[in-house]
């Protein structure tokens, strides 16, 4: 599995997000509730988030938007963040945000380059699993951020791989130790 940041969110003062999709607008009403301003940055010039999402944020007054823009550089002193320099994806200047502070949410890609041709995957590449981890490859388990579950987090990576070895050790006693 390979993570990267996805997501970026810049708070402080003026508060910040750099995010795609419904994720990102459902965080930036989260820290919309606790700062006094978010600044949603999206490198397109449009969100793709679903119109309900949008809506919310879009009638939220701590919530501003920079479109077709990336974070180029978060700034500071002493470790201290003063702000977010952002570059534009249309070639315009860049633009300079002050914020106090950074929060990054981490998203994934799978790295499935050795499942590519043994197991059913999904649209976005993720290996599908059944409830135990079993793939569509009788014997072959999956668990944690390769699979499509909706949640990609440890404990739940932890959880769903306890249940995959689970099933695995009575999947090998069936076939190997059958008396």
């Amino acid at each position: 599995m390979v993570r990267h940041v996805r997501w970026r969110a810049v708070s402080g003062e003026g508060r910040g997000c750099d995010w795609r999709g419904d994720s990102a607008l459902q965080e930036a009403l989260f820290l919309a509730k606790f700062a006094s301003r978010v600044h949603l940055v999206h490198r397109r010039d449009q969100l793709r988030a679903t119109e309900c999402i949008q809506e919310y944020c879009f009638v939220n007054p701590k919530i501003g938007y920079h479109y077709s823009r990336t974070v180029a550089e978060i700034t500071g002193d002493d470790g201290k963040v003063s702000g977010v320099r952002l570059a534009s994806t249309k070639g315009e200047p860049e633009e300079f945000v002050p914020v106090d502070g950074v929060f990054i949410y981490v998203g994934v890609d799978p790295t499935n380059d050795l499942l590519v041709d043994l197991v059913d995957l999904d649209e976005q590449g993720f290996v599908k699993v059944d409830q135990n981890g079993c793939t569509s490859l009788p014997g072959l388990y999956a668990a944690g951020d390769v699979t499509d579950s909706d949640l990609k987090q440890v404990i739940t990576a932890a959880s769903r791989g306890a249940a995959a070895a689970f099933d695995a050790v009575r999947y090998l006693d069936a076939r190997v130790c059958s008396l």
